[in-house]
């Protein structure tokens, strides 16, 4: 660690300046859903912008309804999945 703290401490302090690709676009995205935010959904759902390549965005906007997981998903946890373990 203090080979590193050394070598750090000598290297010039400049920013990084990153210049966005001409393929890569940024769609506001529904957490809730992972597809376009609505705007009908501002306020009910939180959203992020993301970077994605053109032509492989999200097409489709939410609709602001999550659907619900079915009875059998919401009783598991990790220890449904087992350790791996294959002795019985």
């Amino acid at each position: 660690m203090r080979v590193w703290m050394d070598i750090s401490k000598n290297l010039p302090m400049k920013p990084l300046n990153v210049i966005k690709p001409n393929d890569v676009v940024e769609f506001e995205i529904d957490t809730a859903t992972g597809e376009l935010m609505s705007d009908d959904c501002r306020g009910t759902h939180t959203s992020m912008v993301l970077p994605f390549i053109r032509g492989r965005e999200p097409m489709t906007y939410s609709s602001c309804v999550t659907e619900e997981l079915p009875f059998y998903f919401e009783s598991f946890d990790n220890n449904d999945f087992g350790n791996g373990n294959t002795d019985s």
